[in-house]
């Protein structure tokens, strides 16, 4: 994870920080829900052409990083973190931050049965990291999140960098 400037207002480096600390965790929220989707499909349509590769225990995390950052900028603008930071403060759960995280991390992307586009992109990506069809679909990846999420107040260079990075790969003008 990035800890930088996702959106106006995100500055609550603390809060940041925290989603950093259970970085691989959330992570592997995100691929077991993809995992879980593709091989439910697999399942559905009785079709071997679409036969779930095991995943490999360890991947290229860059290659959904962006993806997981704009989610993690998402809970942020989403959350009210100074009430979230005061109960952490006086409850019992030493990670009640991360936890609330990962718990809504968990339900976003359980969601996405509604956004078979999401799953599919990272379905390609982990099946050909670091190769151009690959790249392709961490571009479709952001500018899903991106549109997913147009009531974030993005920064104006995530806005660009994802517009961009898609228009290069898929050779469309998004002006």
């Amino acid at each position: 994870m990035i800890v930088g400037t996702s959106f106006k207002g995100d500055d609550d480096d603390f809060i940041k920080l925290k989603q950093h600390d259970v970085y691989d965790r959330a992570l592997t929220t995100i691929i077991h829900n993809v995992y879980k989707y593709t091989k439910a499909a697999k399942i559905i349509i009785d079709c071997d052409l679409i036969e779930p590769p095991d995943w490999p225990e360890s991947f290229d995390h860059r290659t959904i990083q962006p993806g997981h950052d704009k989610l993690a900028a998402v809970w942020r603008n989403k959350t009210n973190l100074e009430k979230l930071k005061a109960h952490a403060a006086t409850c019992e759960e030493p990670d009640f931050i991360e936890t609330n995280w990962l718990n809504w991390l968990h339900v976003e992307t359980t969601d996405w049965i509604s956004e078979p586009q999401l799953i599919g992109a990272i379905y390609k990506i982990l099946l050909n990291q670091n190769k151009k069809i690959g790249y392709q679909h961490e571009a479709l990846l952001n500018y899903l999140l991106i549109k997913r999420f147009s009531f974030v107040p993005w920064v104006d260079s995530q806005l660009y960098a994802a517009k961009k990075d898609y228009e290069t790969h898929y050779g469309t003008n998004l002006s």
